[in-house]
């Protein structure tokens, strides 16, 4: 009976947390927010966005003044959706043979992101054009050391950090 309980707990899927601002968008700025000093991005922290982003239903989009052929290198994770080369390239996520020519309005106003607020960390890599969408969508801009913060206590929810690592990047 022992061996059965223990099986069962084994085969058991993991559980995540629901989604905690299922009703929100989340834009992460790749400098200020998900790399770190160098540009680079853990496997533990490539993990825990693609949690995020599956938790969020796919409103997870990271953006930069890089090229969106750098934050691929960086990320390695086709799914996630791209803002580069300072909003003039985007990428819907797993559509990784368009770069679409200024098309982050499109992408924002699309499915997954339609209907959605936005909520925006970091301000690296964000042109005025994302400002002013997260701005009329009721969303909110962090940046910093704050933002960075907030947002690591919303990933310690949904995806634990290691103990030696207290934000994201």
């Amino acid at each position: 009976m022992y061996t059965e309980k223990m099986t069962a707990q084994m085969a058991a899927p993991p559980v995540y947390p629901a989604p905690f601002a299922s009703n929100a968008g989340l834009l992460l700025s790749f400098d200020d927010v998900v790399a770190d000093a160098q540009g680079l991005v853990s496997a533990a922290d490539r993990c825990r966005l693609l949690r995020l982003f599956q938790a969020l239903g796919g409103a997870l989009a990271i953006f930069s003044d890089r090229s969106l052929g750098e934050l691929d290198r960086a990320l390695g994770l086709p799914d996630l959706p791209l803002i580069g080369d300072d909003g003039r390239e985007s990428r819907l996520a797993g559509d990784l043979a368009a770069v679409r020519a200024g098309g982050m309005e499109t992408l924002l106003n699309a499915p997954p992101f339609a209907g959605r607020s936005l909520l925006l960390f970091g301000r690296q890599g964000a042109n005025s054009t994302l400002l002013r969408l997260v701005t009329e969508r009721g969303g909110l801009c962090a940046s910093g050391r704050a933002g960075r913060e907030k947002l690591a206590r919303w990933l310690e929810r949904l995806a634990p950090v290691p103990a030696d690592r207290r934000i994201i990047a």
